[in-house]
């Protein structure tokens, strides 16, 4: 058995629930088939990426390096958190420092710690869990919107869809109990989209064994 990422999961049921009018219209593209029935030790980099290019990230004082847990990007920039000291940072494609998005406090658009960073469709998004809330940002650090879930709406992992709501996996110790379910542009609970008991089960619901 092959266990899939929550993350690659979550992308896929964004497309799922995201994507049915592109698929209806759509007639020709091209994708990457990995044939999970047939595992091998060993798969080489170089069979599904042509080339590697080395980015060096430079912040200028007195910002600094702590630890880097991700780095996302978009067609222009690179996104990197450092989960460590709850910041993060925005770079060029070169590695050029741009800016930092959000900032730590108790303020209005201040987060008390940074639970999660994803990107959305214009804006990019850090959610403090703790506070229960979710806060909407420019690429460029200007702040938005805050959105407040309810104190009920817990998740360990969260994407923005196109539509503007938020697909979210909760992960509970009880059986039974994790679910993967959709928020609203309010920060309410629409809709569970499945439970599960462990990550074996979601990846059978989408063919992966």
């Amino acid at each position: 058995m092959k266990y899939v990422p929550i993350g690659i999961l979550l992308s896929l049921f964004a497309l799922l629930v995201s994507s049915c009018s592109f698929q209806n219209n759509s007639k020709t593209g091209s994708s990457l088939l990995i044939d999970l029935s047939n595992p091998k030790e060993n798969l080489p980099i170089s069979s599904f990426i042509d080339d590697i290019e080395t980015i060096k990230f430079e912040v200028p004082e007195p910002y600094f390096f702590g630890i880097i847990t991700k780095v996302l990007f978009t067609d222009s920039t690179f996104f990197v958190v450092d989960k460590k000291q709850g910041y993060v940072y925005r770079f060029r494609q070169d590695g050029t420092f741009l800016n930092q998005v959000g900032s730590k406090g108790e303020a209005p658009g201040e987060y008390r710690a940074l639970h999660r960073f994803f990107l959305g469709k214009q804006s990019v998004f850090i959610s403090d869990i703790g506070m229960r809330k979710i806060h909407c940002y420019t690429h460029s650090g200007g702040y938005i919107q805050t959105i407040s879930a309810t104190h009920t709406s817990v998740y360990d992992d969260i994407i923005a869809l196109p539509n503007g709501k938020f697909l979210c996996h909760d992960i509970q110790g009880r059986k039974g109990e994790s679910k993967i379910w959709l928020m609203n542009e309010k920060g309410e609970e629409e809709k569970t989209l499945i439970y599960h008991d462990a990550p074996i089960h979601i990846a059978a619901q989408i063919g992966v064994q």
